[in-house]
C-alpha cells in the first residue's frame, strides 16, 4: 500500500501564516489583499498580490474539481473522532481541508439524494422521491444544467464520470451527453443490460474465479476476497478498484486538456460503490480489524426504535443483510453478529480509503493538488443497529448524517479546522461553483436550492449562515409505512415525512412530521393532514431515544420547530418560475416576545451538543461561544423570518397544558384557541401509534 506521507513546504518570509505545513501555496498574499474578514479579496483570489512569487499554479484560472462520493459512508473516521477506524487517507485529507461535523443529506436513499445534489434542487423540486422517477422527464427538469453540466458549459471544464455519481439509469445514460464530456464508465453495469455507451468492456459482474476467505460471495452481506489490493487486471478487480483506476485515467486526461489550454478546468466525478453492502473488499483491509479487539457496540440504548416513535418513523431492515438479521420490529441479534458486521464495514471503508487515496497522490503527481477543490462526502448514512434497524430510509440521524470534507488549499484559514456548523448536500452545487470561481448559478439562470457554505471556508466558526437541516422520506403505505421507497412510481406515495434538525446552544434538536402524501396529485401535500410528529433532544446523552412530542415540557419548542418546518416547506416548494405548489397556508400561532431569547438549562455548560449519536466514539466541543441563533437560513429563496422564544425545558406553562386538555379525540389534530395551528400529538395520537416503542 502507499503511505500517507505529506510534503512539507516552507513558508513565504511575506505571510508566516500561509501556508499551514505540507500545503504548498499558489498565491503569496500580502496584508493588502486580505479582506477585512480575514480571508483573501476576490482580487488577490483571482490575480495574486505579488506576481514575481506565483509558482506554475494559473491563479487567474479557475479552480479544478475532484468530487468524491461514495455511498452509504457514515462519519465513522478518525477525523470525526473514531479512533478505531484506519482511515488515513481520509483523515489526511481532513487535516489540509475542512471537515463538517453536522452535514446531512436531504434524503436518505440513493436515487432521491443523488438526484437532488446533482441538479441543485430539493426533492419536491426534482419529483424524485423513488428509484423509478427520472428528474429529465418533460416540465420537472429537462432543461436544468447539472452540477457537472454547469461546469461543462459555463465554465469550459473537462468533465468525466467514473463509477455511482447519478443513481443508475437515472438519468438514462448518466446524463451523458448533457453532463459529461468523456463518455461515464460504469464498471457494474453491462453493457447487454443498458449501458450502450458505457467505454468498459461487458465486464462480469464479480472477478472471474474470485472467492471470498471471509464470509460468502452470495449468501452473506460480507466477503474478504482473494484480490489483491494493488489488482490491475480489469477482469479481475472489484468494482471499486476499476472505478478508481478510471479516475485516475479521467484526472490525467483533465490535466492534458488544460495543459492544452483546451478546457478552463477539469471536473472529475468519482463514485465509489462501497461501503454500500455486500460488503466485498480485498482481505488484506481485514487484518486490521480483529473481531476480538472490536468495541463492545452497545449502541448506547440506540438499539430500539424510540420510546413513544410512530410507526411510521421506523424502516424495515434491508433484506441485503441476510437471514442473520431479524426484519422484525425492535428485534434484536447477537453481540457477535453486530461484530462481524460492523468489523466488515470498517474493512470496507478502509478499502475505500485506500482508493481515495491513490487519487489524491495522483492529483499531486499531476502537480494539481494546490489548484483542485477536493469534496468528499456521500449520499446518505446508514443505521447499524441503531433504532433496531439496519438500513436507510429513515429521517433518524443515523441514516442522515454525512461525511463532509472540502480541501481548498488557498483558503488557509479552512486548513485542518473543524466546523459545527449546519451543512446540507443540497448546498453542494452553490458550494463548489463558488469555490471553483464561477459565476453564481442563479444569476446565470439556475435557480437552485441551498446555501453557499464557501463563506465558512474563512470562518467555520460561523453557525449563522445555517441554523436548520432540512430532510425527507416517502412512504408507500399509510397502513404499512414501513415499506422502503424503491420500485414504485411517483403516485403511489401516501405518506411523506419532513424533517428539521436545528441547533441551539448548548442543545439540538431534530422536528419530523408525517403529512399524508398524494402523490398522483399535482399539488402533492396538504399541510393539514398531519398524521404523526416526532422532537428529539440532542446533547443531553438522550438523543433519538425517546420521542419528546408527548412531553408538554417541550410544548413551546414543538411549536415553533412546526412552524418553521411547513415555512421551510412552503418555501422550498417552488416550481423555477417561484410558483408555489398550491400548499395552504398555515395558521400562525401565538410565540410570544419577538425580543425573548432562547433559554436552555445547558447552554452555560458547553456550546455545542455532544456527539451522542451510535456511530460517533467521541464526544467533542466547538468552543465558540455565541449564545444566539440567526433564525433565518441563509438561502436566497428563504425569506422567513420568525421571533425566537423560550424553550420550555424548565416548566410546562399552564395555558399550554390548558390548550392540551381540549384535545377530545384522535381526529382532533388541531386546537382552535389562540394557539392555532399548533399540532397536538401530545395527547392526540392516529391509528399509526406505538405508544412505547420498546421491545418488552
Amino acid at each position: 500500500m502507499h503511505s500517507a506521507t505529506t510534503k512539507t513546504v516552507a513558508a513565504p518570509s511575506t505571510n508566516t501564516l500561509w501556508p499551514p505545513t505540507g500545503i504548498a501555496p499558489s498565491t503569496t498574499y500580502t496584508t493588502s489583499a486580505v479582506t477585512q474578514t480575514g480571508g483573501p479579496s476576490a482580487e488577490a483570489l483571482d490575480q495574486g498580490s505579488n506576481s514575481s512569487t506565483k509558482d506554475a499554479v494559473h491563479t487567474k484560472s479557475k479552480k479544478n474539481v475532484l468530487f468524491i462520493i461514495a455511498d452509504d459512508l457514515r462519519p465513522d473516521f478518525g477525523a470525526y473522532g473514531d479512533s478505531y477506524a484506519y482511515t488515513p487517507y481520509i483523515d489526511k485529507l481532513a487535516k489540509e481541508g475542512l471537515t463538517f461535523k453536522h452535514a446531512f443529506t436531504n434524503f436518505a436513499a440513493c436515487a432521491p439524494s443523488r438526484t437532488s445534489f446533482m441538479s441543485g434542487r430539493l426533492p419536491d423540486t426534482t419529483k424524485g422521491f423513488t428509484f423509478t422517477n427520472d428528474f429529465r422527464e418533460a416540465g420537472i427538469g429537462d432543461s436544468w444544467r447539472t452540477l457537472p453540466q454547469y461546469f461543462k458549459e459555463v465554465g469550459n471544464y473537462y468533465t468525466a464520470l467514473s463509477g455511482k455519481v447519478f443513481h443508475p439509469m437515472l438519468p438514462p445514460n448518466n446524463d451523458y451527453p448533457k453532463s459529461w464530456t468523456a463518455k461515464p464508465f460504469t464498471p457494474n453495469c453491462r453493457i447487454s443490460a443498458g449501458c450502450p455507451d458505457n467505454i468498459a468492456e461487458d465486464l462480469p459482474v464479480y472477478p472471474k474465479n474470485v472467492s471470498c476467505l471471509w464470509g460468502e460471495l452470495r449468501h452473506s452481506p460480507y466477503c474478504a476476497a482473494d484480490v489483491p489490493q494493488n489488482e490491475t487486471r480489469v477482469d479481475k478487480q472489484l468494482w471499486d478498484q476499476r472505478t478508481r483506476d478510471s479516475c485516475i485515467r479521467q484526472l490525467r486526461e483533465g490535466a492534458e486538456q488544460l495543459r492544452l489550454g483546451k478546457v478552463d478546468g477539469f471536473f472529475i466525478a468519482c463514485g465509489f460503490h462501497k461501503p454500500h453492502l455486500s460488503y466485498m473488499f480485498p482481505a488484506e483491509f481485514l487484518h486490521h480489524f480483529r473481531l476480538h479487539d472490536l468495541p463492545e457496540q452497545t449502541l448506547k440504548g440506540y438499539d430500539f426504535v424510540p420510546i413513544d416513535a410512530p410507526r411510521v418513523a421506523w424502516p424495515e431492515t434491508e433484506p441485503g443483510w441476510g437471514q442473520t438479521v431479524s426484519r422484525d420490529f425492535n428485534a434484536t441479534m447477537s453481540t457477535r453478529d453486530i461484530k462481524m458486521f460492523r468489523r466488515a464495514n470498517y474493512a470496507t471503508v478502509s478499502y475505500i480509503d485506500d482508493c481515495i487515496g491513490s487519487l489524491l497522490d495522483v492529483l499531486d503527481k499531476l502537480d494539481h493538488a494546490n489548484d483542485t477543490l477536493v469534496v468528499l462526502t456521500s449520499d446518505h448514512s446508514i443505521a447499524l443497529g441503531e433504532q433496531g434497524t439496519w438500513g436507510k430510509f429513515s429521517n433518524f440521524e443515523s441514516s442522515l448524517k454525512v461525511p463532509l470534507i472540502i480541501r481548498a488549499p488557498w483558503i488557509r484559514q479552512s486548513v485542518g479546522k473543524k466546523t459545527s456548523a449546519l451543512a446540507e448536500l443540497i448546498d453542494l452545487y452553490a458550494t463548489m461553483t463558488e469555490l471553483a470561481r464561477l459565476p453564481k448559478p442563479r444569476s446565470m439562470g439556475e435557480h437552485i436550492n441551498g446555501t453557499s457554505l464557501a463563506p465558512l471556508m474563512w470562518n467555520p466558526n460561523d453557525r449563522k449562515l445555517k441554523t436548520t437541516a432540512f430532510s425527507q422520506m416517502a412512504r408507500k403505505y399509510v397502513d404499512n409505512p414501513s415499506f422502503r421507497p424503491l420500485n414504485i412510481k411517483r403516485d403511489e406515495i401516501e405518506v411523506m415525512g419532513y424533517t428539521l434538525r436545528e441547533r441551539r446552544p448548548g442543545v439540538g434538536f431534530r422536528y419530523t412530521a408525517w403529512f399524508r402524501f398524494f402523490g398522483d396529485d399535482p399539488d402533492h401535500l396538504r399541510i393539514e393532514d398531519l398524521l404523526e410528529c416526532e422532537l428529539y433532544k440532542y446533547g443531553d446523552g438522550r438523543g433519538e431515544v425517546q420521542n419528546l412530542a408527548h412531553d408538554p415540557k417541550y410544548f413551546e419548542t414543538l411549536q415553533e420547530m412546526h412552524e418553521l418546518l411547513v415555512s421551510k416547506i412552503r418555501v422550498e416548494m417552488r416550481s423555477d418560475a417561484g410558483k408555489l405548489t398550491a400548499l395552504p397556508v398555515w395558521p400562525s400561532a401565538v410565540t410570544g416576545d419577538e425580543d425573548s431569547k432562547i433559554i436552555d438549562e445547558d447552554s452555560t455548560a458547553h456550546d455545542d451538543e455532544s456527539d451522542t449519536d451510535a456511530h460517533q466514539h467521541s464526544t467533542t466541543h466547538d468552543g465558540d461561544d455565541t449564545t444566539a441563533r440567526d433564525h433565518e437560513d441563509g438561502s436566497d429563496t428563504d425569506a422567513h423570518q420568525h421571533s425566537t422564544v423560550k424553550d420550555g425545558d424548565d416548566t410546562a406553562d399552564d395555558g399550554h397544558n390548558d390548550v392540551v386538555h381540549l384535545v377530545s379525540s384522535t381526529e382532533d389534530l388541531f386546537v382552535d384557541t389562540e394557539h392555532v395551528g399548533v399540532p397536538v400529538s401530545v395527547l392526540a395520537r392516529s391509528k399509526l401509534s406505538l405508544g412505547n416503542g420498546r421491545a418488552g
